[in-house]
């Protein structure tokens, strides 16, 4: 039970490297950073249509980035965070439970990690797709598809990133080889 949390602990390190920047733009979103913020240009610049907004009934994105903000980037980024830490936190665990014991065992365990992690890829993916197309946020109509896909991208990067981490941080000592990388880390940690 010791090496478990002592696994989760150093997990949440991993996550904490780079994933308090996605605690970051959440609280952010949440306490809506105003028109005239660097985050709102950006979006205006790079992610949404001013045709689209238009469409809608607005001006421009400084006129709706406050309903954009607190509940689709919001929403869209608490659940990321959930899943993101749930998922890291849960590797860290079965990592301990599974049996290698002997040589080479670690390469079939290894296709357990890919499969987890991909499974998690998918997810963001998944998730990021259904909040910048769905119709339950009325600001996603101004979502261009081009930023969509930078959305997504960036969601990625966001989310994968600290995932790796703390999933190379927080695996098992016995299965580390299993995860690309882990057995690289120094003999004390």
């Amino acid at each position: 039970m010791k090496n478990i949390i002592q696994s989760i602990i150093y997990g949440l390190v991993g996550l904490s490297i780079f994933g308090w920047f996605s605690v970051f733009i959440t609280v952010l979103s949440i306490s809506d950073p105003g028109p005239d913020s660097y985050i709102v240009g950006f979006f205006s610049d790079n992610i949404m249509s001013s045709e689209r907004i238009e469409n809608l009934g607005f001006d421009n994105f400084a006129e709706i980035s406050s309903s954009f903000f607190t509940t689709l980037f919001f929403h869209m980024n608490l659940t990321l965070i959930i899943i993101t830490a749930s998922t890291t936190i849960g590797w860290c665990i079965v990592s301990h439970f599974l049996n290698i014991d002997a040589p080479g065992k670690a390469k079939i365990y290894a296709i357990h990690w890919l499969i987890v992690s991909a499974i998690f890829i998918g997810l963001v993916f998944g998730i990021t797709w259904y909040f910048t197309s769905s119709t339950t946020y009325p600001a996603a109509e101004g979502i261009t598809t081009s930023g969509q896909w930078l959305l997504i991208f960036m969601s990625l990067l966001i989310y994968v990133v600290p995932y790796y981490l703390g999933v190379l941080l927080g695996t098992a000592r016995f299965a580390r080889s299993s995860v690309l990388l882990a057995n690289k880390l120094p003999g004390g940690f």
